[in-house]
């Protein structure tokens, strides 16, 4: 076993394990690490942690010494290493990868065997596959989903056109969507194979609630077959379910004889389009299904073209409605203002009449009435005299 020394991050080579060694290098005391924990040392890689398993392997983070770069790595797992089935195929799935250089594809960097593992290192992706998605939010956006289906096809026609390779597994698990530019990744071609091959013996090869009908029945397979599997994962991502349920045999039989239930009864929101893409996918017959990646990819892009229109044309009318209702206010607070200062100029225009009125009032009182008025002006006058000469006068 080869592990990193913690003090000067030397490489240490001991044959034992669960005890404490001294560093050839700096001379400290080092507890050796468990069989693939982390600090172990696999050829030109050092364990990091553990992301995850699967059915054949697991999976690490680790650090490439030699390119100074992140790396995931799969280690086939001992009891499945010892299966020649198992084994042939965890090679395939090296072999396959490595011929591939595709964005949409897991790059594969290195393939070999040492400390008694076999190992394959490939790109490493910081991401979530579409089944994380799903736990998360149970299912996903139209568009989303769309365009994961998009590149995703990509990839696929990338693979069929270079070796006539179908991947016979796609299902959310195997893909990913990376964190830093929000590409789609298609992973795990453990169970490819040549077009044109057939299923030996009873084992099927395939995840149940994504198999074609020719998986099934073991009779040669193609793209299409990979495009029923997409259909069956795009029907999962969009519904939230599988399109079948039950157990084994009932899914099997379902896949074979029935039609998924209408995505339109799980979600009433979607584009006619994309259901008709989903469904078409799904067909029994391979011959009904879409026969290339190109026209596929057509209709896909034509409804997220649609989709996103419809998404303009509904933000245009919210704007619109938003700017007639401020244009309405607009002219409303300016109408109370017309109409605050219009009261003003009648109430000024009332006073001014009022004053007029009362002023002519009392002129033609006066002009009626010049005795009264003369009389008015001499009792005022006569109160103004001194006492005494009133009594005198007496």
């Amino acid at each position: 076993m080869k592990f990193q020394c913690n003090m000067c991050k030397g490489i240490v080579v001991v044959d034992f394990e669960g005890d404490m060694v001294s560093c050839g290098m700096c001379g400290a005391e080092c507890r050796v690490p468990a069989p693939m924990s982390d600090g172990v040392v696999i050829d030109d890689f050092l364990i990091v942690k553990k992301l995850g398993s699967g059915g054949m392997g697991d999976v690490y983070l680790a650090h490439e010494f030699s390119l100074d770069r992140k790396v995931a790595l799969k280690i086939l797992k001992d009891e499945i290493s010892k299966d020649e089935v198992n084994s042939e195929s965890f090679i395939r799935e090296a072999r396959s990868v490595a011929s591939f250089n595709h964005p949409n594809i897991i790059q594969a960097y290195k393939f070999g065997f040492d400390e008694g593992v076999l190992f394959f290192a490939t790109e490493y992706v910081q991401g979530e596959t579409l089944q994380d998605s799903l736990k998360e939010e149970g299912m996903l956006d139209e568009l989303k989903v769309l365009k994961i289906a998009e590149e995703t096809v990509i990839a696929l026609r990338y693979a069929w056109e270079k070796r006539q390779l179908v991947h016979r597994d796609i299902k959310p698990e195997n893909i990913m969507i990376s964190h830093e530019d929000g590409r789609t990744k298609l992973m795990d071609l453990g169970l490819s194979c040549l077009g044109g091959e057939a299923d030996d013996g009873d084992q099927i090869s395939g995840t149940p609630q994504y198999i074609s009908p020719e998986q099934i029945m073991g009779t040669q397979i193609d793209n299409r077959t990979d495009f029923y599997c997409l259909g069956a994962t795009l029907y999962h991502l969009l519904s939230g379910e599988f399109p079948f349920k039950g157990n084994l045999q009932e899914i099997v039989k379902q896949h074979l004889a029935e039609a998924p239930r209408s995505l339109k009864k799980h979600r009433p929101d979607l584009n006619d389009n994309t259901v008709k893409i989903i469904h078409k996918l799904m067909k029994k017959d391979p011959e009904e299904r879409y026969q290339s990646a190109d026209k596929l990819l057509k209709d896909i892009i034509k409804t997220k073209s649609i989709l996103k229109n419809s998404c303009k044309s509904k933000k245009h009318i919210h704007v619109s409605s938003k700017e007639v209702t401020t244009h309405f206010k607009t002219e409303k607070r300016k109408n109370k203002k017309d109409e605050s200062q219009k009261n003003k100029i009648l109430a000024v225009l009332g006073l001014v009449l009022l004053v007029t009125f009362g002023g002519i009032l009392l002129l033609s009182t006066k002009m009626l009435n010049p005795n009264k008025a003369e009389e008015e002006k001499t009792e005022v006058n006569e109160k103004k005299l001194d006492p005494k000469t009133k009594a005198v006068s007496d």
